[in-house]
């Protein structure tokens, strides 16, 4: 994992915490380059919705977000107690989609709109126990 992404509690947000909503910051080099976070939060069930952009392209296939996500994850698995991380991707974006696979989520089986076609999107759920047998690999 590169090792110059610059991560800190008090960073946790630059954590921008909100009822519902943890965002952190993802830098290199002492620059912003991107964000990831977890929204729609529920205590009580124990779930959120992950969500990570990487701005430029060039800082993209590095490792910043996979890096970010597991601390991320960790965050969300120890400190909030959530039981299970979902998260939606666009069926194109394959570096997205292998991420998400390299982290333990599974792939949900397609899901259809209201007028019966299949969505573009793919769908992820992450269970605590899949995280925490992933990181035993990592």
């Amino acid at each position: 994992m590169p090792q110059d992404i610059k991560y800190n509690k008090e960073m946790c947000l630059e954590i921008y915490s909100k009822k519902n909503l943890l965002v952190f910051i993802i830098e290199t080099n002492e620059k912003p380059i991107g964000s990831c976070g977890l929204k729609n939060i529920d205590p009580k069930k124990g779930k959120a919705t992950f969500g990570i952009k990487i701005e430029e392209e060039e800082d993209r296939n590095k490792g910043y977000g996979t890096e970010a996500a597991q601390l991320l994850f960790d965050y969300g698995f120890k400190k909030l107690k959530l039981h299970q991380i979902d998260s939606a991707v666009s069926g194109l974006n394959i570096r997205s989609i292998r991420m998400h696979e390299k982290l333990g989520f599974n792939m949900a089986p397609p899901t259809k709109d209201e007028n019966g076609k299949f969505r573009d999107d793919v769908y992820f759920t992450l269970s605590k126990k899949d995280w925490e047998e992933k990181q035993k690999e990592l």
